[in-house]
C-alpha cells in the first residue's frame, strides 16, 4: 500500500507527472513535500486505526527515499524506515543538475547560494533528528548514480548516525535488477520483524 506522491500519477496538474514538483522555484518543491510527509503520516495513522497491523514501516525509493527519510524525522513508533536512493539535499542537486547559464542566472538573483537552501531547510531529513530507531534505519543507494548522487546517501547515513547501508555497483535505476537490493530490502524488513524470513546480509557503511 502506497500514496501517490503530490503532483504525480492521477495529482499530476500537467502533462508529465511530477513536473512543477521540482525546479528551480523551490516554494513548489517545499509544499509538495510537506503535503507527501502529511499524506504518509495520515495513511499510517489510518493503517494503525483501521487495520491492527503488527508493525508499521516505510519503503521508498528515489523522491520515496527522501520522503521516506523526512517520515523518519516525524513519525514516531515506525518499526522500519527503508531510503532506497535517496536524496537529501534537493539544492545540491538542482545546482548539479541545471545547465550552467540557468546555474548562472540563478547565482545571480540569489536563488543558490543561501535562498534556497534556507527554504529547503523546513522540509530537509538532514534538519530533523530520526524518530526511528537506529537498528530500524536502513539505506540503499548506487556507487554509480549521476542523478542522486551517492555523496547524498552518504550524507544521509552520517546524519542517521551510521546505521546499516547496502551500496550496490549500478546506477539510479540499477537498484531494479540487483539481487543484493533485493535481498537486503528483504533482510531489513525481516530484522525489523515485519516478515518472517530472515537472509543474513552483511552490511557496513562502505561502498560494495
Amino acid at each position: 500500500m502506497g500514496p501517490t506522491l503530490p503532483l504525480h500519477g492521477r495529482r499530476k496538474v500537467s502533462r508529465m507527472s511530477g513536473d512543477e514538483f521540482l525546479g528551480l522555484d523551490m516554494m513548489n518543491t517545499v509544499h509538495g513535500l510537506a503535503q507527501a510527509a502529511f499524506d504518509i503520516r495520515r495513511l499510517i495513522g489510518w493503517i494503525r486505526a483501521t487495520q491492527q497491523p503488527t508493525g508499521v514501516g516505510v519503503l521508498g525509493i528515489s523522491l520515496g527515499g527522501y520522503t521516506t527519510s523526512l517520515v523518519a524525522g516525524l513519525e514516531p513508533g515506525l518499526d522500519a524506515a527503508i531510503a532506497g536512493i535517496p536524496v537529501s539535499d534537493f539544492p545540491a542537486v538542482l545546482r548539479a543538475q541545471v545547465p550552467t547559464p540557468i546555474l548562472n542566472r540563478s547565482m545571480e538573483h540569489k536563488i543558490f547560494g543561501g535562498p534556497a537552501e534556507m527554504v529547503n531547510r523546513v522540509v530537509s531529513p538532514l534538519a530533523l533528528e530520526p524518530v526511528v530507531d537506529h537498528d530500524r534505519r536502513f539505506i540503499f543507494a548506487g556507487v554509480g548514480d549521476r542523478l542522486a548522487h551517492p555523496r547524498q546517501a552518504h550524507a544521509l547515513w552520517e546524519h542517521w548516525d551510521r546505521p546499516s547501508i547496502r551500496w550496490y555497483p549500478g546506477s539510479h535505476i540499477g537498484y531494479a535488477w540487483s539481487s543484493k537490493v533485493r535481498r537486503y530490502i528483504d533482510d531489513s524488513l525481516a530484522a525489523s520483524g515485519l516478515t518472517a524470513q530472515v537472509h543474513g546480509t552483511a552490511t557496513d557503511g562502505k561502498p560494495r
